[in-house]
């Protein structure tokens, strides 16, 4: 999904959908405590390159159970 900010900003959202996270976990009887999509949004915070993308923002809509990454 893209979609340009107040400032025009041209931004591409990505959607996480947490109850698909559970499912493929619970069906692999994972137990660990950071999932790939935390590991992925603790990596991009940290990353500032000009050749990777950069992560703006995260934004958790618990009431729908997802999670959105605003890039670059």
């Amino acid at each position: 999904m893209q979609g340009t900010g107040d400032d025009g900003l041209k931004v591409a959202i990505k959607v996480l959908d947490r109850s698909v996270t559970m499912k493929r976990r619970m069906l692999k009887r994972d137990n660990a405590e950071t999932t790939a999509e935390q590991r992925e949004i603790a990596i991009m915070k940290k990353l500032t390159h000009p050749h990777c993308v950069q992560l703006f923002e995260v934004i958790d809509d618990s009431a729908n159970n997802r999670t959105f990454l605003v890039m670059e």
